[in-house]
């Protein structure tokens, strides 16, 4: 039983703050001992959490320290983020934590199946990786589409769900009103504006004459390098066009966050599935790699507008529209302004009901089982 264990959290990359939320509402009933070690921006927010009563915070600065490695090996339990750094890495492939752990994988493909990439550092991060996923025989994944993926190519019944984002949903809270025909949608696009993403292709679907007066378009995020600021300064010459496009230069706080979420009739996002990581790897976005729209869509009870060739999670089919082209996107979203689309309150009731099922005892129990597996296999 993992109940008044020590157990200690090592999640270096600060934007990752949700599954460190998830981790910590899944045992706050074991009353654990918890370590933190977390990147010095989430300091602050986790130093009084009200989650556990227990809790000790290292700054962790994407690099391990011999003494660091030392407190992991005073733990009962250690749960990791996917390693992801040069510096961390290595450290890593050095240094062993020999106590019961388990690791949150968020890129299967560049841990289960990586190919040998271009460039040196490419190449030392690879065999990094490799030498450390030896050290672990009990893995995590973000996403239930990941789970099944693993289970079925490469880790039989080893792997468990920790999801990025879980059981945050609240009815009061998170419920928009019903759209009604003839008002402008509100969609909202998450992710940061960088060049990941095909922002001048999102933006030529979008803002066409005939849906200029149809759409309020939230672009949720921040803007990254030459890139961003070049998609800005194109939405402020769309604006003054005519068109509403709502965007943020800067930082976007959680709530701000939340709150343009609550907001929005449909979370769209526009993006090839096919994703190479920084480390060269080929990921597929819904089979080896999660994206944060499905997430989004579950834990706020949102109807998603994804292409056609993504592989939806299961659990949210049902509230997901998909597109081909933008042609069809145009289509999908004038018949669900003049209310030719029947179906799109059914869309956001199914998405509702589907909040409303999450149960955070079942990501308790994938955590527990992680735990115990393991130390049984010491």
């Amino acid at each position: 039983m993992l109940k008044d264990k020590k157990v200690a959290i090592y999640i270096a990359i600060h934007n990752h703050y949700s599954l460190l939320d998830t981790i910590l509402k899944s045992i706050a009933a074991f009353n654990c001992e918890i370590t933190l070690f977390i990147s010095p921006e989430l300091n602050s927010d986790y130093a009084a959490n009200k989650l556990v009563s227990k809790i000790e915070i290292i700054s962790q600065t994407t690099f391990i320290k011999t003494g660091q490695v030392a407190i992991l090996n005073q733990q009962d339990f250690v749960i990791f983020d996917e390693l992801t750094s040069f510096k961390e890495l290595m450290a890593f492939s050095v240094f062993s934590v020999t106590v019961p752990k388990v690791i949150v994988i968020h890129d299967c493909n560049s841990w289960f199946k990586p190919t040998v990439p271009k460039g040196l550092k490419n190449f030392l991060k690879y065999t990094f990786t490799r030498i450390i996923k030896q050290k672990f025989n009990v893995f995590a994944v973000a996403g239930s589409n990941m789970k099944r993926y693993l289970q079925q190519n490469y880790t039989g019944s080893n792997v468990f769900l920790i999801p990025f984002r879980y059981a945050d949903f609240d009815e009061l809270k998170d419920t928009s009103p019903r759209y009604v025909p003839g008002e402008r949608i509100r969609i909202c696009v998450p992710g940061t504006i960088s060049n990941r993403r095909d922002y001048d292709k999102l933006l030529n679907n979008l803002c066409v004459h005939h849906l200029k007066d149809k759409l309020l378009i939230d672009i949720l995020g921040k803007a990254i390098g030459d890139y961003g600021a070049r998609i800005i300064d194109r939405i402020k010459v769309l604006n003054n066009e005519g068109f509403k496009i709502l965007f943020n230069e800067g930082y976007i706080n959680n709530d701000s966050f939340d709150e343009s979420i609550k907001q929005a009739h449909i979370i769209l996002s526009d993006f090839e599935p096919e994703y190479v990581t920084n480390n060269g790897q080929k990921e597929t976005y819904g089979i080896s790699k999660e994206t944060g729209v499905p997430v989004l869509m579950l834990n706020k009870a949102k109807v998603g507008l994804l292409p056609a060739c993504f592989n939806q999670m299961l659990e949210i089919v049902d509230q997901t529209l998909f597109f081909d082209n933008g042609k069809e996107l145009a289509e999908i979203l004038v018949s669900i302004y003049t209310g030719t689309y029947a179906d799109f309150n059914k869309l956001q009731q199914n998405a509702v009901a589907n909040a409303k099922k999450m149960d955070i005892g079942l990501i308790s129990k994938e955590i527990e089982t992680a735990y115990q597996v393991q130390l049984n296999a010491n």
